[in-house]
């Protein structure tokens, strides 16, 4: 890479940032990277152009984890990557992308944007897994128009995709409920803890995203029962434990839930 005869090439200088990016781990390397490809994507071919937004778009999902980024950040990464035809690999689009894309453009209120998406690619995912794909994403988008019964009724269609899509599908079922129960109930509370469980048991996640998954949970059940006067926990001391977990899978989402009673409060 330092050759002069090469490292002047953008296809090296992606690889020097996306380096800078892995080891420092900070915005402005990542924004550099965002520049260099932004100035040099037609030079740099697809398949590597892919591979560097890949990157950059999954150290924003790990800044939005732990509080430092938005989701403003990684729809921009998302939409980078639709309008230059990135989202495809082959024939297929990889579940994965169309699940970031919706939910990112979910999370900022993008709805036109993620339905015309999940219709586009409908056709690109794979036919075993197609029917599924199509009602967890449709159903991300009635969560976050707050149609939460409509969004149940897509997700008890998604029979098993693979271990991520597994994962979202039962979270968004718990916060789904949580959204809907106007009274205390402790059907909901035993989904909280089977999904806990779910967590717990399934060893093929790092212990780093195990955590962060508990953490959720444990918060969310505190949550539940402060919004329904079932428990002595206050809102405060819950949301000072919230900002001090380094990992946790929605700290976002939970801030916000946090913030949504301590209005009603007042």
């Amino acid at each position: 890479m330092d050759l002069p005869q090469y490292s002047a090439h953008p296809l090296i200088q992606a690889y020097k940032a996306t380096i800078e990016l892995l080891k420092s781990k900070t915005e402005q390397a990542y924004q550099n990277l965002l520049n260099l490809l932004a100035s040099n994507a037609t030079v740099i071919s697809k398949g590597d152009l892919n591979g560097f937004y890949i990157g950059a778009a999954n150290f924003c999902s790990e800044q939005i984890r732990k509080g430092k980024f938005d989701y403003h950040d990684w729809f921009e990464i998302l939409k980078i990557m639709e309008e230059k035809d990135l989202l495809i690999e082959g024939d297929f689009i990889p579940v994965a992308k169309l699940k970031n894309a919706v939910t990112a453009s979910c999370r900022i209120g993008k709805f036109d944007w993620a339905i015309s998406i999940i219709e586009k690619y409908k056709p690109f995912v794979r036919k075993p897994v197609r029917e599924s794909v199509y009602h967890y994403n449709m159903g991300v988008v009635a969560f976050y128009q707050k149609d939460y019964s409509k969004a149940l009724h897509h997700f008890v269609r998604v029979e098993s995709i693979n271990l991520s899509y597994d994962i979202n599908v039962r979270t968004m079922i718990m916060k789904a409920h949580y959204e809907m129960d106007k009274e205390y109930d402790e059907r909901t509370l035993q989904i909280y803890r089977s999904t806990e469980k779910y967590f717990k048991t399934h060893t093929v996640l790092s212990p780093k995203s195990r955590k962060a998954y508990k953490n959720f949970i444990r918060i969310l059940i505190n949550l539940y029962r402060i919004r329904h006067q079932a428990t002595k926990v206050t809102l405060e001391r819950l949301q000072e434990k919230l900002e001090k977990q380094e990992v946790n899978s929605d700290k976002q989402w939970l801030l916000k839930k946090i913030k949504d009673l301590d209005g009603t409060k007042e």
